[in-house]
């Protein structure tokens, strides 16, 4: 099994590609969707109101914007959030690859860190500009918007770590021929 990590700043398009792979038949996972799935655990739960008790009393949905906004203006407290997640993400990962086996797999992975121990890293870019009015469709203020870039790496830093990067920018003919050549340089370099 070949893995291949999609990763790029908030906004770049990560999702967009993961869209035009499922539609040509691959499968793949949203790192981010697992490690909700994750905070829904008991013991992730616990842990994340015994740091921040002002959280235990919340809504669901209350509880996760505000861990999402102290998380992302705090550096150390992402740190922490994200060593107490990721093991449980990667076990999740793990369990879907072992039952689940294909040939290729891709994955939405948001943290670069997390992407050492793939066979393929894919980064997607978008100009700042187009990154900030997507994440403004989303919903997100400005602070908010302004937090969550501050938190990753630059897209220098992304691509430094790219095997392949593609425009997350491109129009939509052109970011599918992209992505199928993408996914015939991914094909070509498994089997050799």
């Amino acid at each position: 099994m070949v893995k291949v990590s999609i990763s790029g700043g908030i906004g770049s398009g990560k999702s967009r590609l993961g869209s035009l792979l499922k539609n040509q038949g691959f499968k793949v996972l949203d790192a981010d969707l697992l490690a909700k799935n994750c905070l829904d655990l008991a013991t992730i739960k616990n842990a994340v109101f015994i740091k921040f008790p002002e959280l235990a009393d919340l809504d669901d949905l209350i509880m996760r914007k505000k861990l999402a906004a102290i998380v992302f203006s705090d550096k150390l407290a992402l740190r922490w959030l994200e060593d107490l997640i990721h093991p449980c993400v990667q076990d999740e990962i793990t369990k879907f690859t072992k039952n689940y086996p294909v040939e290729i797999i891709f994955i939405e992975v948001p943290v670069l860190a997390a992407t050492k121990d793939y066979d393929f890293r894919v980064v997607v870019t978008a100009p700042m500009e187009l990154r900030i009015a997507r994440l403004k469709q989303r919903g997100l203020d400005a602070l908010d918007i302004f937090n969550r870039i501050s938190s990753q790496p630059t897209q220098e830093e992304f691509i430094a770590s790219a095997d392949l990067v593609l425009d997350g920018s491109a129009e939509d003919a052109e970011f599918e021929k992209a992505g199928l050549q993408l996914i015939a340089q991914i094909n070509q370099g498994s089997h050799e």
